[in-house]
């Protein structure tokens, strides 16, 4: 049985409708900021709808907004519509959950035979059975859960995990699953990286003329610790 989306007694769902700095199956890619103007000029009047026809409109949206992540959508379906009732029985059941956006371009440009969208006039969002990006779909009943993905399970990082952070992307298991460190409680009850059975021991070594230019390069050795541990190095 497919697993179900939670949507609530009142057809509300959410989730994101654009992907920022993505590249789409047309060939697009929306820039940070793209969305701003267009939800300022024409809030209240993005409409939803069913496969972008302006004949079959099924809901209202009840936020939208960008964010570090993409645009995201949260909706109502109007009850007493058929398409609208039709459309919450397939969505809970996951047989429905794309979401993608109607717009018409204001500022764009070119790079590598892609077209960057710097600005766009957002005039609908609709629910479609094939979004022009994977990751833009409906993921929950609740607009504080839409944009949360767990990649952790007990404690212990499964795979290698994309998220949003900041302009870019974090990366949870950059090396692969054989470079993710297994966590473990201790007698304490704190989490922490799981040991192979005895104290891991780390030297660092360091050569100066003297105590005195020891002491002048101690900022420079503690960046080059820091650097080291930022880039995850293991074994290297």
């Amino acid at each position: 049985m497919a697993e179900k989306i939670p949507i609530d007694a009142d057809g509300r769902f959410a989730g994101y409708a654009s992907i920022l700095s993505r590249l789409d199956s047309g060939g697009d890619i929306v820039q940070p900021g793209a969305f701003a103007k267009s939800l300022a000029k024409r809030r209240g009047r993005i409409r939803l709808l069913f496969q972008h026809d302006p004949k079959e409109p099924v809901g209202i949206w009840e936020e939208l907004r960008e964010d570090a992540h993409g645009l995201f959508a949260a909706g109502r379906l109007v009850p007493g519509v058929p398409r609208a009732d039709a459309l919450r029985k397939l969505i809970e059941t996951r047989a429905l959950d794309g979401l993608f956006i109607g717009f018409r371009t204001v500022k764009a440009s070119r790079q590598n035979g892609q077209r960057l969208l710097h600005e766009i006039d957002l005039y609908e969002i609709s629910i479609v059975t094939f979004p022009m990006m994977d990751q833009a779909r409906i993921a929950s009943a609740n607009p504080a859960l839409a944009g949360i993905k767990p990649f952790a399970k007990g404690g212990v990082i499964a795979a290698p995990s994309y998220f949003p952070l900041g302009q870019g992307l974090g990366l949870a298991g950059e090396a692969g699953p054989e470079a993710i460190m297994p966590l473990a409680r201790g007698p304490d009850g704190r989490l922490g990286v799981a040991g192979g059975g005895g104290a891991v021991q780390v030297t660092f070594n360091v050569t100066a003329q003297d105590a005195r230019s020891f002491a002048q390069s101690e900022a420079e050795v503690s960046a080059m610790l820091l650097r080291a541990v930022r880039r995850g190095s293991r074994g290297a």
